[in-house]
Formats: structure tokens, sequence, C-alpha cells
């Protein structure tokens, strides 16, 4: 499976779909109407890609390649959100500047930017909250802080979508934010194994799912499934 697998996806009304598409940051997220790419590295210009929306969460190597992202945009024609730090780097790319507290809207979803905790330049979290009522809270390289509990009676989170390298992280955010689901990127079964265990003691109302570059995640409301 690729990205055309991905892309030629059908996702339903009340669904939303979503896959790694490398073996860290990069993920594609999938409604009815749309698709954004988060974080656009360590992929192929040759390769089978359309985006609506392409979003930079900060400016580190794993997250960020310039070049890329303005050949990228050059293909697909996609606008790029981000930070204003990013945003110089990306000079006569089409841009959208975002802070944390703005929103963006676009097609059957709203991009919302939060407050990112990461030793980087203005790096930001994002909730996407999609017209049939899925939200997704994608914290980035965030560590836990607790603030994040107001993201709880906001936004009401159903999936964790979570890229950093530290599982005990995401289940302390998991514990604030009480979402139905976190999604995370396998590694071993040990690993896996450790991560369930400790979700299922710390945030019991809490299900783990992990998942394989370019394997899909489905989120129905009322249902969801991995590994398609």
């Amino acid at each position: 499976m690729g990205f055309r697998e991905i892309l030629d996806l059908k996702v339903s009304p009340g669904e939303v779909a979503l896959a790694w598409v490398n073996s860290y940051s990069g993920i594609m997220i999938k409604t009815p109407s749309a698709t954004v790419f988060f974080d656009p590295v360590m992929i192929s210009l040759e390769e089978h890609i359309h985006a609506d929306l392409l979003v930079i969460t900060h400016e580190h190597s794993d997250h960020f390649a310039p070049e890329l992202v303005r050949s990228l945009q050059k293909k697909i024609g996609a606008l790029v959100l981000s930070t204003a730090f990013v945003a110089q780097r990306l000079s006569g790319a089409k841009t959208k500047i975002l802070n944390v507290g703005d929103s963006f809207a676009a097609r059957d979803f709203e991009l919302h930017a939060e407050r990112c905790e990461h030793s980087a330049n203005q790096p930001l979290s994002f909730v996407i909250s999609t017209e049939s009522g899925i939200t997704i809270y994608h914290p980035s390289d965030s560590e836990c802080f607790p603030e994040m509990a107001r993201l709880r009676e906001t936004y009401k989170p159903d999936i964790l979508l979570y890229s950093g390298t530290s599982l005990k992280n995401a289940v302390q955010i998991a514990k604030l934010i009480n979402p139905r689901v976190v999604v995370s990127y396998y590694t071993d079964a040990e690993s896996q194994k450790r991560f369930t265990a400790l979700l299922r003691s710390e945030s019991p109302g809490t299900e783990a799912e992990t998942i394989r570059r370019f394997e899909i995640f489905r989120f129905q409301i009322g249902s969801f499934q991995a590994g398609v």
C-alpha cells in the first residue's frame, strides 16, 4: 500500500481516515471532502500525492524540509499553514500564518491552532474538528502540560494522534484529554504491549491503536478500525 491507495480511499460521511506516510511525522488525514498532509518529510515527489492543505507544526528537520515543501506546493497547489518562523523560510510559497488560538475553516472541517510545549520556535499543536462531529488532537512533539485538560472541555477529542517518541507522554496526555482512542506509530510488539497496558491503567476509558506506515486507521462515529 502507498500514497495512491490512501488518496483514492473513499471516506464516508461521519468518518475520518488517517495514515502515517513516513516512519515518524508525516501524517495524512482524510475527511469525506478533503485531505490534510501534516509535516511532509522523507517523501519522493515522484509519488502520487495530493492534499488540500499542507500543515507544518514546527521547523525541526524531522518535521520540515523547506525545499521539499516548496516543490510539493508547486506540484499540488496546496496552501501551507504554519508558524511565522516557518513561513519566513518559505519565501515565494503560498502560506498562511497561524498563532495559538487561531482557526482555519476548509471544506468539511476546521483546524484549530493550540499551544505546543516543545523546544522549537513558535511550535503549534492542532485540533481538527469535522462537520460531522469527529475531533482529532495532534499535539506534534509537545510535552504533556496541565493546561491540556482544557482541550477535554473545549473539544472533547475522539482521537489523540500521537507522533512523539515517548509513549509514556502519550499516556499522560490521554489521561488529561480523555480521548476514545490513541493512535500512534507501530515500532515493535513489546512496546505496543507496554503502551496498551499503561494506557489501560492510567486512562481506562481510552483504547490504544498502533499502525505501520501506509496502514489506514478509520474512525466512524460509534466505531473505528485499524490496519485497513
